[in-house]
């Protein structure tokens, strides 16, 4: 099976992120050691996500800022794929954006 570049995760998960009319998230520049790689904000949610390559694995420092912003009252975690992000926000979506959720993972 061919690697998948975190790049190609990163792209995959703004679309997604992108498809809600209240969601707004970036790739995190200038980068700062250890801060996760996407920010933004869902409903007035801020949201924090390392993004990793399916056989990536996250630094110890990577771990401790994404525990201090889901400390925070963020949404938070690592995610290895679209299906990772789709179950860290989802306890947070408006129902049509639920909806749109699912049609979105049937398509991938």
């Amino acid at each position: 099976m061919p690697r998948i570049p975190e790049k190609k995760v990163v792209a995959q998960i703004k679309k997604l992120l992108h498809s809600f009319d209240n969601c707004y998230v970036r790739k995190r520049k200038p980068y700062i050691k250890g801060d996760p790689d996407l920010t933004g904000c869902y409903n007035g949610k801020r949201i924090e996500i390392e993004v990793k390559a399916p056989d990536g694995h996250p630094t110890r420092i990577q771990e401790k800022r994404v525990a201090d912003w889901k400390r925070l009252g963020c949404i938070a975690g690592i995610a290895w794929s679209v299906e990772d992000v789709a179950e860290l926000i989802y306890e947070h979506l408006l129902d049509k954006d639920k909806i749109l959720l699912e049609k979105h993972l049937k398509q991938c």
